[in-house]
C-alpha cells in the first residue's frame, strides 16, 4: 500500500473552510487514550482529560504527529445522558400522575429546567419536543458537505504520452540479373 495513504482509513472527518479546496483529515475518538496519529492525520479530536486539560483547546502532540482539540466536557456524555434521561423520566412520571422515582434519579437544575417546560406543554409530541431541542442546540451552525476530494496520484499510476514507436522490417533488395 502506498506510505503517504497508509492510515488515511483513521480519518473520520474531512475539514476545509467554506469556498476552500483544501481538506484535512481529521479523527475523533472519545477517548484520548484511542488517539493514534497516522501518516496523513493533522487533528485528532477528543473530550477534555487530564492530559490536555491544561491547554486552551489545543496543543500539539509530536508523539501522535497530531494537532489535538479537547472539548470541554464536564460531566461527560453518560453524565449529560442520564441527566437528560432522568429530566424526561420525572416529566413523564409527572404528566402521568405516578409515584416520584427515588431521590437519586434527580437531574441537575439546568435539567430540572428542561423537565419544568416538558410539564407546561403536556399536549407537545415527542417529535415537537426533539424539533425544539434541535432548534435550541443551532444544529445549523455546522454545515456538511458531500463531494469527491481529489488525490494526488502517485507517479506510477500517471499514463505518461509518448510518440508511438513504429516497428517495421527493414527492407533488403536483391540485384536482379
Amino acid at each position: 500500500m502506498n506510505e503517504r495513504i497508509r492510515h488515511i482509513w483513521k480519518t473520520d472527518l474531512f475539514l476545509s473552510a467554506e469556498g476552500d479546496t483544501r481538506n484535512f483529515a481529521a479523527t475523533v475518538k472519545s477517548n484520548v487514550t484511542q488517539l493514534e496519529g497516522g501518516r496523513g492525520l493533522r487533528l485528532g479530536i477528543v473530550p477534555e482529560s487530564i492530559e490536555y486539560a491544561n491547554h486552551a483547546g489545543v496543543k500539539y502532540d509530536r508523539s501522535k504527529g497530531l494537532w489535538v482539540v479537547s472539548l470541554a466536557d464536564p460531566n461527560g456524555f453518560m453524565g449529560l445522558f442520564n441527566d437528560a434521561y432522568h429530566a424526561v423520566a420525572r416529566s413523564m412520571c409527572t404528566l402521568g400522575k405516578q409515584p416520584t422515582p427515588p431521590y437519586y434519579t434527580k437531574p441537575s437544575a439546568k435539567a430540572q429546567k428542561v423537565q419544568e417546560q416538558i410539564e407546561k406543554y403536556p399536549e407537545a409530541t415527542v417529535l415537537d419536543i426533539e424539533g425544539a431541542l434541535n432548534e435550541a442546540a443551532q444544529q445549523s451552525l455546522i454545515i456538511e458537505s458531500h463531494r469527491l476530494i481529489s488525490v494526488n496520484a502517485p507517479e506510477w499510476l500517471h499514463i505518461k504520452q509518448k510518440a508511438p514507436k513504429v516497428f517495421s522490417p527493414k527492407p533488403k533488395f536483391h540485384k536482379l540479373v
